[in-house]
């Protein structure tokens, strides 16, 4: 399921976009990982994805 929402996404956003989204989803998971779920930052990445996936 991960795989083929991935590929929809390559065939929708722009290459910059997408690398973008995918750092975007790296960072989130440090910031999660860290057990940093309530701090100011995961908010501000939730918001960006929102906004890069086009649900903004």
């Amino acid at each position: 399921m991960v795989n083929a929402l991935r590929a929809v996404e390559q065939l929708v956003l722009d290459r910059d976009s997408f690398k973008w989204r995918e750092q975007l989803g790296h960072e989130m998971s440090y910031v999660v990982y860290d057990g940093r779920w309530f701090a100011p930052l995961r908010k501000s990445i939730q918001a960006a994805c929102r906004i890069a996936g086009g649900r903004g």
